[in-house]
């Protein structure tokens, strides 16, 4: 991952990140065969210890797109 770090005086003051990252889930109750993408979310963690709301048919091991400014579930990556 890259990310941008803004310098003054040889000082670290801002970091920009990238506006999604992809994570592996690593837990998460089982999917559902016939779930569509609806309002209803499940959690799910990540390989970083994120714990993100996911739809019903997001399985362990699936990788997914993650917003970085809110931690909010994006899309299957």
């Amino acid at each position: 991952m890259q990310i941008k770090v803004s310098y003054y005086n040889d000082q670290p003051v801002g970091v920009e990140l990238p506006a999604s990252v992809e994570l592996t889930v690593i837990e998460t109750e089982p999917g559902l065969k016939s779930a569509t993408a609806s309002s209803v979310t499940k959690p799910a963690k990540t390989e970083t210890g994120l714990i993100v709301q996911v739809p019903p048919f997001i399985n362990e091991g699936e990788k997914i797109k993650v917003d970085t400014s809110e931690g909010a579930y994006l899309s299957r990556a």
